[in-house]
């Protein structure tokens, strides 16, 4: 999994995966976000119930 800064220009950017894969990226800023990329060009923000950072979005 990447660690990248999630910021809009960067989100925008990133690629579509082959058919039935998904990617998924961490933040570099907030402990424990995730986000998954479908191969449909969803993009889905997940955070984990075990991390233990509090943020607000």
């Amino acid at each position: 999994m990447r660690t990248i800064s999630f910021t809009k220009a960067v989100l925008m950017e990133l690629p579509v995966p082959d058919a039935g894969k998904r990617l998924e990226y961490a933040d570099s800023v907030v402990n424990g976000l995730r986000l998954r990329v479908t191969s449909r060009g969803s993009k889905v923000f997940v955070r984990p119930e075990s991390a233990t950072e509090n943020f607000t979005v």
